[in-house]
């Protein structure tokens, strides 16, 4: 979760974007709201931990099947 963190932060702060003058996002986000707040930083969430909350009806979408310990209990 660390290293997801770490890079989440990169990647929305501090690479630069060369489709808009090669600034970084968070230059970016200064100079469209005319602010010097820095970006705010949201830690990365694990949803499986909260499928349980959605019932056992769910089937899944997208083409795409649920996990396979949906259904079983977490240890």
């Amino acid at each position: 979760m660390a290293k997801t963190f770490a890079y989440q932060i990169w990647f929305n702060s501090y690479r630069n974007n060369r489709g808009r003058n090669n600034q970084n996002p968070e230059q970016i986000f200064q100079s469209e709201l005319n602010t010097d707040k820095p970006i705010p930083l949201i830690p990365p969430i694990i949803v499986d931990n909260y499928m349980h909350l959605l019932g056992k009806d769910i089937k899944g979408g997208y083409f795409l099947p649920l996990p396979p310990n949906f259904l079983g209990k977490r240890t």
